[in-house]
């Protein structure tokens, strides 16, 4: 929270409207006003009361309760449309909070409800955890304070699916008819047991569209090809632009793995190892660095980001040495984006020469290899040697 700019609720904080980008994207909140103002379109339902305090930070809508013990609670909710949003169709919120979910004591936090069609779903959720309505349906693990993209999708207006950061969690068909159209934000503080000073929800974006699937891939962030080990010494996440606004699942996302031969990495055990086209010659096999595939454990919109955007997050960085591959398959087109680290050639132009001897220098006797570093550790010791340099010599295609 810190570093964020608290907005008065005076004349000059309204300045952002709510616009419609074609069929795609209805309502998208990014601006620095409180949600209920007619600028934002949001109506007020129940409104956070003292000692509630509720703010609009950087994009965000914030809501603290600095003490414990004391319950309140707020409500907002926004109408759909004028006119019903037809099916198939999404609805998409990011959320934070600092409270964690707890099991024994009575516990609260916040709460999302969709009402469409034949569906009606309330979501409770807390900084680490969501919940379904029926408490059969929950994720958790989550990562306690930090933004996670929350949607719902659903073909007929019946049957729905909503997810966390690109895993669906609840599955479910609707068996009552909701009533209106509407979603609607909410929490609560101060529940009885509940002894959680200082906390805190926040709101980045809540919008909703239409469905579609075959949307292309047009940009990522970095550009795919050889990476820079100087600019990006261990790529963890990186982001996927579509030509129109889209969303990606976990499940949708394939990794692999390729040496510089070709050979694709396969586990052997409880390691991985190198393996030919082939698979005809043991002997091939030799150790990667690191020692096993990254995979994806999150796909999520950026902070205050376009539609069009999402973030692929990895467990670990990907590999050195390697050309790691992702596959993105909705079921209606498959695409792929690759990046390649090349060990030794630390500022990626596809050959070894006397920059790269140059960088070496400065990480020799490094004890641990981090940053650009790590490029040049071919025997995967944590350290820069002369065993490294012996490995790195013989790459050397001359001057530069």
């Amino acid at each position: 929270m810190m570093g964020r700019r608290a907005i008065s609720l005076g004349a000059a904080a309204f300045a952002c409207v709510s616009s419609v980008v074609a069929d795609d994207l209805l309502y998208n909140y990014e601006c620095d006003v409180v949600p209920y103002h007619e600028s934002a379109g949001w109506v007020i339902y129940n409104p956070c009361d003292p000692p509630c305090e509720e703010s609009s930070e950087d994009g965000h809508f914030v809501l603290r309760w600095p003490v414990a013990g004391d319950r309140h609670a707020y409500a907002l909710f926004i109408t759909m449309a004028e006119k019903k949003h037809p099916a198939p169709f999404w609805a998409e919120w990011s959320f934070s909070s600092n409270h964690p979910f707890n099991l024994v004591i009575e516990s609260c936090d916040a709460f999302f409800l969709i009402r469409y069609a034949e569906i009606e779903e309330l979501v409770d959720m807390y900084g680490d955890a969501a919940i379904a309505f029926s408490a059969k349906d929950l994720i958790t693990g989550l990562e306690l304070g930090a933004l996670h993209t929350f949607r719902l999708e659903s073909e007929d207006g019946d049957y729905y699916e909503i997810s966390v950061d690109g895993t669906v969690f609840i599955r479910w068909y609707g068996d009552r008819p909701s009533g209106d159209d509407s979603l609607q934000i909410g929490g609560r503080g101060g529940c009885t047991g509940d002894q959680v000073p200082n906390k805190f929800n926040e709101w980045d974006f809540v919008r909703y569209g239409t469905i579609a699937y075959g949307e292309k891939i047009v940009a990522t962030d970095p550009p795919a090809g050889f990476l820079r080990a100087a600019d990006f010494p261990a790529l963890d996440r990186f982001t996927v632009r579509f030509d129109q606004p889209n969303y990606v699942y976990v499940d949708e996302i394939g990794v692999e793995a390729f040496d510089a031969d070709g050979n694709r990495q396969q586990a052997t055990g409880n390691s991985v190892g190198w393996a030919a086209p082939t698979d005809s010659d043991p002997s091939s096999l030799r150790p990667s660095v690191p020692s096993s595939l990254p995979t994806v454990i999150a796909t999520r919109r950026l902070d205050n980001g376009p539609p069009d955007v999402v973030e692929i997050v990895l467990d670990q960085p990907i590999q050195l040495d390697a050309r790691t591959v992702f596959t993105f398959n909705d079921g209606a087109i498959r695409q792929t984006v690759a990046y390649t680290y090349i060990l030794g050639d630390v500022n990626a132009d596809g050959r070894f020469d006397l920059r790269d001897i140059g960088e070496f220098q400065s990480c020799f006797f490094d004890e641990f290899a981090a940053g650009r570093c790590w490029a040049f550790d071919f025997d995967a010791t944590g350290y820069i040697s002369l065993e490294d340099y012996a490995k790195l010599r013989p790459l050397l295609t001359g001057p530069e």
